[in-house]
């Protein structure tokens, strides 16, 4: 069973100024009294943390990414576009232990209750198999661009939706189940078969990558990220790869045909990492053996 919510944060470009440092000039801010400083294409940048994945952390840390992304979008687009963050939230099935078999010479009986108006014994062919399946809540957000100035009545904000930002996550790569792929491919492909502009951006070494062939060229590295745009007579696809050592991109970021704004990796994982206190989140996960259970709140 899967029970999908979907809900919404809305967001409007801010005209304050000083509203949010932009990421075009240095940006310096204090986490826990330790000063960083980041600076959009500079040569120093943080690599992708792979110990977020391997703990198993991916989903919060997911929520964190794309928070930064949208208010970082929301600040820097200008009053020509609405920047709204979609969520759904799935139960996804979790690992169980093995199914419980159940002696098939077994019958289960339920007599009615005396002076009730069911008579005799109501029998139930014993399961060959009795399992629980553990379920767990799995959030996963994507970022909408709309046109303030384009109404659409068939949009639930009334105005058209001109570009998508989708950060991948485990349940799109399979790593749930092969239903949530082909959800996941079935959705992009809507988009890719419409004129909205898509990016998408895979920091996620585990589970099944596919990407159409224009961009297959970068899959083999260990992250990814492309973009794509209807154009006046073609659909062009920009398209980024890189591995462990190298510093993440600044990729484009196209919206309503002939915009693309820029969108910087490196600095928005850095300040995401950072301000929500991973180094420190991440310490008990290194220190714990592994197999060792985790230490039970007192």
């Amino acid at each position: 069973m899967r029970l999908s919510v979907r809900l919404r944060t809305f967001g409007e470009v801010s005209d304050r100024a000083g509203a949010r440092p932009p990421l075009g000039n240095a940006v310096e801010y204090t986490v826990d009294g330790q000063e960083y400083q980041t600076t959009k294409n500079g040569p120093e940048a943080m690599e992708i943390d792979d110990r977020i994945e391997q703990f198993g952390l991916w989903s919060v840390f997911h929520k964190h990414l794309i928070l930064e992304w949208f208010a970082v979008l929301r600040d820097e687009l200008g009053g020509d576009y609405w920047v709204d963050m979609e969520n759904e939230i799935l139960l996804v099935p979790r690992p169980s232990g093995p199914a419980r078999p159940v002696a098939a010479d077994v019958d289960v009986t339920r007599r009615a209750p005396p002076g009730s108006a069911a008579a005799g014994v109501f029998v139930v062919t014993p399961p060959r198999v009795e399992v629980d399946e553990p379920i767990g809540e799995f959030e996963q957000s994507w970022i909408e661009i709309r046109r303030r100035d384009w109404p659409d009545p068939r949009d639930p904000l009334g105005a058209r939706v001109v570009a998508v930002l989708e950060l991948v996550s485990p349940s799109n790569k399979g790593s749930y189940g092969k239903g949530d792929l082909r959800k996941f491919l079935a959705k992009r492909q809507d988009y890719l078969l419409s004129t909205v502009s898509y990016t998408e951006i895979d920091l996620l070494r585990q589970g099944v990558r596919e990407v159409p062939s224009a961009v297959e060229n970068v899959a083999e590295h260990a992250w990814i990220a492309w973009s794509t745009q209807v154009q006046e007579h073609s659909r062009r696809f920009w398209a980024w790869g890189w591995d462990q050592g190298e510093k993440s991109p600044t990729i484009v970021f196209p919206l309503d045909f002939p915009y693309t704004h820029s969108l910087d990796l490196a600095a928005t994982y850095e300040r995401a990492y950072h301000i929500n206190r991973w180094p420190h989140r991440l310490q008990p996960f290194e220190l714990r053996k592994p197999g060792q259970p985790e230490p039970t709140k007192g």
